[in-house]
């Protein structure tokens, strides 16, 4: 089941700096959405083999990424 949320976070790498996500809050796809926004802001490659793992934390392109939220703001860590 590899690029479950490739789409989302494309959509997210594709948008324009103001544009807000579509999709409900803490959601597997607004978290897909902010990877792909994240992933265009850090210089990063498009956004590859997009999944969910446990808790808050997600694949993507060979990372895992943990999710926090934290006053409406979500912040993506790396941890591998």
């Amino acid at each position: 089941m590899t690029n479950q949320l490739a789409k989302e976070a494309m959509e997210g790498y594709l948008s324009s700096e103001f544009e807000r996500c579509p999709y409900l809050f803490s959601s597997n796809t607004y978290y897909a959405w902010a990877i792909g926004r994240w992933l265009q802001r850090t210089g990063r490659s498009f956004p590859n083999d997009v999944r969910p793992s446990r808790s808050y934390k997600f694949h993507c392109n060979d990372m895992l990424l943990q999710m926090r939220d934290k006053h409406g703001t979500t912040t993506i860590e790396r941890i591998n």
